[in-house]
């Protein structure tokens, strides 16, 4: 799994949906979250279980803020 600094997930977490081929509408359904809760989730260090979900899904790890 690649390594993220809480800094660096939300590029990282574009990068791989592109890479994947899937849009923030489509990895919240796979997750059963609503688009907005992903998107936020993504962008900011609100919401740690979803980026933690996220995290497993796109297969990226995610570095807790100490």
């Amino acid at each position: 799994m690649a390594k993220t600094h809480n800094n660096k997930f939300s590029i990282l977490a574009r990068t791989r949906l592109v890479e994947m081929g899937l849009s923030i509408k489509a990895l919240a359904h796979k997750l059963d979250h609503p688009r907005s809760t992903v998107s936020t989730a993504i962008h900011s260090d609100r919401f740690p279980n979803v980026r933690r979900k996220i995290a497993r899904k796109l297969n990226l790890e995610v570095r807790e803020a100490a």
